[in-house]
C-alpha cells in the first residue's frame, strides 16, 4: 500500500469514527462510500492482476456489509433507513448512521496490513496431483450419494424445514461434503487440462446440489474460489467484461435459486436482468439490519459476550457433541447460545426466530462489544492480517495454493458471519494434507519393497564377509 493511500485509508477511518461519535447520516453517506470506493480500488491492485483474491473479498465485503445501502442509492424504489426484516420501519438515523461508521471502520482496517503481493509461482505437481486424485475417486460415491439425498430431500420438503435442520447427516453423508477438498487440490496441482475441466465441472456439479438443501454463501464461496483456481492454473487473463459478465451470471443463479426454494416465480426476463442484480445485492445487505439490532441492543452484552461470540462457533460445536442439558425449542437456543447472531435475532424479532428465521450476523457486529469505537477497525486489521498469512502460504507450492484457496473460500464470508469463521475449513485442509502426506509415505514404502534388490549391494553381504 502507497503512503498516500495509507494516509488516506486512516482519514477515512478517522472520519467513519468521529461520525461514530456525532452520528451524522447524511455526511456518513458520503464517506462511506469513498472508504468502499478506496477499499475495491486498493484490493485490485495489491496483486499483479486485478483479478485477485483480495479484489474478489471487497466485492463480497461490499455485497453483505453495504449491499442495501448502495442498491438504494442506485435505484429510487429502494429504501435503506426503512428495515424489513426482523426489524420493521423507519430505521433510528442514529443507529443507522453508527452501524454504517462501523462498516467503514472494518474496510479501512482491512486495507492496511496488504501491500502489494508477488505473483504466485504456480508450478505442476504430479505427485500432488496423483495422490489427490486418489483421494477424490475415494470420496466419488460419497458426494454422489450426498448429491442423491440432497436431490431427494429437496424434492420432498420446503426450503424452510430443509434449513431448520431435515438434511440427512450421518458418516456417508458428512463424507460426501469432503469431496470438494479433493477438488481444490486437484486444481491446485496445476493438472493437465483434461483434469482441469473434469474436476472444475465435478466441483460446479457440488455447489449447485449443496445450494438446493442450504444456505447459498457456502456454495457460492466455493464457486467463485473454484473460477478464480481454475484461471490461475491456466494462467488466463480475464478481460474486465467476461468477468462481468461471469458475476451477472452468477448473480441471477443465486436470485433465481433463492426465489425457487422458496416457491416465488422464476421467469426469466432478459429486460430486467439490471433490476435483478440491484435486488439480489440488496437482499443481501441484510447484514446492516443485523449491526443495527447489535447497536439498538449494546446495553443488554458486555465484554465478556464479545468473548463468548468470537468463540461461539467452537463452543456451540461442543455443545452438539456433548449436550449439558435439554435445548429442543429455537428460545431455549436463542437464549443458551453464545452465537451473537442468534442472541441478535432472539432480541429483536422473537417470533421471527421461534419459526426457525434469522438476521445473519456479522464480524463486525461482533467486534462491535469489544468496543464500538475501535473494534470494528481492529477486526478489519485482523482479517487483513489472515488473509496476508493466507497468501504468504500459498506461495508454498501446490500444497499451499490448495491450503490458501479453499481457506479463503470462508475468508469471503467474514463480513456476514463470524470472525474466526475459516478456522474450520483450515483445519480440513490440514487433515486432508495429513492424509496426502500419509498415502505418499505408504506409496514410497510399496515402491521400495516392489524395487529389485542388485546382487553388489553391501546390504546383501552378511556380516563379517569381506565386501
Amino acid at each position: 500500500m502507497t503512503a498516500y493511500l495509507r494516509a488516506v485509508a486512516i482519514l477515512l477511518a478517522l472520519a467513519n469514527l468521529a461520525l461514530i461519535i456525532w452520528p451524522l447520516p447524511a455526511l456518513q453517506e458520503i464517506v462511506l462510500m469513498a472508504t468502499i470506493g478506496l477499499f475495491i480500488l486498493h484490493c485490485s491492485q495489491v496483486g499483479t492482476r486485478w483479478l485477485n483474491p483480495f479484489f474478489l473479498f471487497s466485492l463480497t465485503a461490499t455485497m453483505f456489509l453495504a449491499g442495501r445501502f448502495l442498491g438504494a442509492q442506485i435505484v429510487d424504489y429502494l429504501d435503506y433507513n426503512r428495515a424489513d426484516w426482523f426489524i420493521y420501519g423507519l430505521i433510528e438515523p442514529d443507529e443507522l448512521s453508527i452501524a454504517l461508521g462501523a462498516i467503514g471502520l472494518f474496510l479501512s482496517g482491512v486495507m492496511l496490513p496488504l501491500p502489494r503481493f508477488s505473483p504466485l509461482a504456480v508450478d505442476r505437481n504430479e505427485g500432488f496431483r496423483r495422490y489427490s486424485t486418489a483421494l477424490a475417486i475415494v470420496l466419488l460415491p460419497f458426494f454422489l450419494y450426498r448429491a442423491l439425498e440432497n436431490l431427494r430431500i429437496y424434492q420432498a420438503g420446503s426450503y424452510l424445514d430443509l434449513y431448520l435442520g431435515s438434511s440427512p447427516g450421518g458418516p456417508l453423508y458428512n463424507l460426501g461434503g469432503w469431496f470438494i477438498i479433493a477438488v481444490f487440490a486437484v486444481l491446485a496441482s496445476r493438472p493437465r487440462l483434461i483434469y482441469i475441466l473434469v474436476f472444475f465441472m465435478l466441483g460446479m456439479a457440488f455447489c449447485v446440489f449443496e445450494s438446493i438443501t442450504g444456505a447459498r454463501g457456502i456454495p457460492l464461496a466455493y464457486l467463485i474460489m473454484l473460477c478464480w483456481l481454475a484461471v490461475t492454473t491456466l494462467r488466463i487473463r480475464v478481460p474486465f467484461w467476461g468477468f462481468a459478465a461471469s458475476l451477472v451470471v452468477l448473480v441471477l443463479f443465486a436470485d433465481f435459486l433463492g426465489r425457487s426454494r422458496v416457491g416465488l416465480a422464476t421467469d426469466f426476463d432478459p429486460l430486467l436482468i439490471s433490476r435483478s442484480v440491484v435486488n439480489f445485492l440488496y437482499s443481501q445487505g441484510t447484514t446492516l439490519l443485523f449491526m443495527v439490532g447489535v447497536t439498538e441492543n449494546l446495553d443488554k452484552f458486555s465484554w465478556i459476550d464479545a468473548l463468548g461470540s468470537t468463540f461461539a462457533l467452537f463452543m456451540d460445536m461442543a455443545r452438539a457433541l456433548f449436550p449439558w442439558h435439554d435445548a429442543d425449542s429455537m428460545r431455549i437456543f436463542g437464549v443458551e447460545t453464545l452465537s451473537l447472531s442468534h442472541r441478535v435475532a432472539s432480541l429483536t424479532n422473537p417470533k421471527m426466530y421461534d419459526a426457525g428465521m434469522g438476521i445473519g450476523g456479522s464480524a463486525v457486529g461482533e467486534a462491535m462489544l469489544y468496543s464500538i469505537y475501535v473494534g470494528p477497525w481492529i477486526a478489519g486489521v485482523f482479517t487483513g492480517c489472515i488473509m496476508r498469512w493466507l497468501y504468504a502460504i500459498a506461495h508454498r507450492g501446490a500444497p499451499g495454493l490448495f491450503f490458501f484457496s479453499y481457506t479463503f473460500s470462508f475468508l469471503l464470508l467474514v463480513p456476514r458471519e463470524t470472525q474466526l469463521y475459516f478456522i474450520v475449513p483450515a483445519i480440513k485442509a490440514l487433515i486432508f494434507l495429513a492424509a496426502f502426506w500419509l498415502l505418499k509415505k505408504v506409496d514410497d514404502k510399496l515402491r521400495h519393497r516392489r524395487l529389485p534388490k542388485r546382487h553388489g549391494d553391501r546390504a546383501d553381504v552378511s556380516p563379517g564377509t569381506p565386501a
